[in-house]
């Protein structure tokens, strides 16, 4: 994760929000196996997870850390499998 995914990230995590959905954004930028740790241990539900590719296109992979099943979303339907 860089400084513009982090942006983008807080962007998402603020429409999420407005939907009433309870988000933590990783405050620091760091490699995502730490991030998804991190989320694991605090027993989190999913992760949005963007990249590069994903900031330009406006989508996120959105992964369920239960299941482990990963999908493709435009930002304004993430909430749509958090949910």
């Amino acid at each position: 994760m860089d400084e513009e995914a982090l942006q983008s990230g807080a962007e998402i995590a603020r429409n999420l929000r407005a939907s009433n959905i309870s988000v933590e954004l990783y405050p620091s930028v760091v490699k995502l196996k730490k991030q998804l740790d991190y989320a694991n241990q605090k027993g989190l539900h999913h992760a949005v997870i963007l990249g590069s590719r994903e900031i330009e296109s406006k989508t996120a992979s959105v992964k369920n850390l239960k299941t482990g099943e990963q999908v493709s979303a435009n930002w304004a339907d993430i909430q749509n499998f958090i949910k």
